[in-house]
This record gives C-alpha cells, sequence and structure tokens, in this order.
C-alpha cells in the first residue's frame, strides 16, 4: 500500500500530536482497495488514495532520484518522532 499512512494505532499518537503533516487515510479505505483488487483477479500495485496514483511514476525515476525522494520522506517521519 503507497503512498501515504494508514490511520492505525501504530501511528495515532504522531496524530493526535499533529506531528505527522503527512496525509493519512483510514483503514477501511485500505481493506476497499485491496478486496477490490483481490476481485479483479489481476495482480498490481495499489495507490490509495487513488488521486495519489500519479506516484508511480517514481519508479521510473533513476535510482539515486528515487532514493533521494525516500530520504525526504524518512526525515519528515523522524521529525515527527523528534528524532532528527
Amino acid at each position: 500500500m503507497h503512498p501515504t499512512w494508514v490511520r492505525t494505532p501504530l501511528i495515532s499518537t504522531l496524530i493526535e500530536s499533529g506531528k505527522l503533516k503527512e496525509t493519512t487515510i483510514s483503514a477501511d479505505e485500505v481493506a476497499t482497495a485491496i478486496a477490490n483488487q483481490l476481485y479483479s483477479g489481476y495482480g498490481g500495485r495499489i495507490a490509495c488514495p487513488e488521486s495519489m496514483g500519479w506516484t508511480s511514476l517514481i519508479r521510473g525515476l533513476p535510482g539515486w532520484l528515487q532514493e533521494s525522494l525516500r530520504d525526504k520522506v524518512t526525515i519528515s517521519f523522524l521529525k515527527a518522532l523528534d528524532k532528527y
């Protein structure tokens, strides 16, 4: 599931504190997307919410650029955890 965070107890403290600035989606949205993909009978990546499907284009970028983008996401997460 990508490219966002799913609201679960694992990140609830970060959400409640307002430190996690990234978009979050509900577990129900994720479950629906997964079930729809399974029932389609085809494999594939699931982008949830669908409006973020454009992020799959990142896979076509050079590896060094992909890593740079991933690093930015990791840094924002570490800042939310007060570890950066």
